[in-house]
């Protein structure tokens, strides 16, 4: 028997307020994008350019998230890859890609520094993963300010288990 890997991470900036809509049966799903930058290089030197993620959140997850997806977020999201092709009016075929998830585990909302962004009054929103791990306490003494960041963000568990 073999096993299948579908999985794509990205780290990048959120390029417009994200959309929350709802299904016909109450579903909610949460779509934007995430712009990756890169560089290539040139006869001058090396080039900037930006590579575009669509990204669909599904459920609780995008529900919890929305208030928070604005413009210019920098955000960490692993998920599965779907591929979309449709023909349009005019009969040329189109495609799309996106990253699909629906895990609380598999997103972090960073400031500009790296760290955890401040969650405003979604402090008691939990994983509903069977398996996530506890939220840490620190004591307001000992903490550091990324540590009392990541107290208040229900998609951080702890800022330093990102894969990288």
């Amino acid at each position: 028997m073999f096993a299948y890997i579908n999985n794509a991470q990205i780290l990048g900036n959120v390029t417009k307020d994200a959309e929350l809509r709802y299904t016909a049966g109450g579903f909610a799903v949460l779509n934007f994008t995430v712009a990756t930058n890169h560089s290539k290089k040139t006869d001058d030197g090396y080039e900037d350019y930006a590579i575009y993620h669509n990204v669909t959140f599904l459920g609780n997850l995008a529900e919890k998230a929305a208030p928070r997806i604005k413009k210019g977020v920098m955000i960490y999201v692993q998920g599965m890859i779907k591929n979309d092709s449709w023909q349009d009016d005019q009969g040329n075929w189109k495609n799309r890609s996106e990253i699909t998830t629906s895990d609380f585990r598999n997103v972090r909302i960073l400031d500009r520094q790296g760290g955890a962004a401040n969650a405003a009054d979604e402090s008691s929103a939990t994983s509903t993963a069977s398996n996530a791990k506890p939220k840490k306490t620190a004591s307001k003494k000992s903490a550091k300010p990324s540590e009392e960041i990541a107290n208040d963000d229900p998609f951080a568990d702890d800022v330093d288990d990102l894969p990288f």
